[in-house]
């Protein structure tokens, strides 16, 4: 895998690029840290700590409604803590991140942790997933430091999903087209969003499997899927790369 061909397809041809995949073997070391953090946040709730604790996450819809599923799936409660950020960088797939793009580091928008690594847990058919959008609108709409310097990309990776039903919808070359946001709304916390885009796009679905990842464009515009019959489980995290770095390798002949 050569650096060149990733970042061409992530910030030049198609927006992403999507031959990046993670061993059976961390998937689970993946989902194991993210139900710790789960059963952290449901510990006020006895009842529902005690069924999580002993069923795959891959069920958790069936048990969903004796817990306050809006409120758990908060942002700031899907923030995998420092600790276990630590554990992440040290597998194997992250290091091979780090060999298949120029030298980055992960970055927070919500200014909780240094390192802003975060999870999904989507019920399937609920409206648990964000509609289209481009990441880049979270940064701008809430006047978020801005790198001029450097270049935002993001990575997408299932943990449980069901190929095909359910995961990430992303429209093909967006990066490029011009459109512009009309509406916002606007979180609990006072975080601006993305309202619902009223352009009509060609949306393709990611047909993946568990541990197929899509590293992204933060100007691609893409959305979460929720279907099938098992609940959607993933983590992701944003990587800033100096630009720099980035025309170095774009402009190797």
């Amino acid at each position: 895998m050569k650096k060149k061909s990733i970042l061409n397809d992530v910030l030049v041809n198609k927006g992403y690029f999507i031959n990046f995949k993670i061993s059976k073997k961390e998937i689970n070391i993946l989902k194991n840290i993210i139900k710790i953090s789960l059963l952290d946040n449901l510990k006020k709730n006895s009842i529902a700590f005690n069924i999580i604790k002993k069923i795959d996450l891959q069920n958790y819809h069936k048990y969903s409604e004796i817990i306050e599923h809006r409120e758990l799936m908060k942002k700031n409660n899907r923030l995998i803590k420092p600790k276990n950020v630590k554990k992440i960088k040290k597998l194997k797939f992250y290091k091979n991140l780090k060999k298949i793009l120029p030298d980055f580091k992960i970055i927070n928008f919500e200014n909780i942790y240094k390192e802003e690594i975060d999870y999904r847990i989507v019920r399937p058919n609920k409206k648990d997933v964000s509609p289209l959008h481009r990441d880049e609108w979270f940064w701008s709409l809430n006047k978020r430091k801005i790198n001029k310097n450097a270049t935002r990309i993001k990575i997408w990776i299932p943990l449980i999903c069901e190929r095909g039903k359910n995961g990430l919808r992303y429209v093909h070359k967006s990066h490029l087209d011009k459109f512009e946001l009309k509406s916002t709304t606007k979180r609990d916390d006072g975080i601006f969003k993305p309202g619902e885009i009223n352009k009509k796009f060609k949306v393709n679905i990611f047909k993946s499997d568990p541990g197929d990842c899509f590293i992204f464009n933060d100007k691609l515009i893409h959305g979460g899927l929720s279907g099938g019959s098992l609940t959607r489980v993933s983590m992701e995290f944003t990587m800033l790369i100096k630009n720099k770095d980035i025309d170095r390798h774009i402009n190797i002949q």
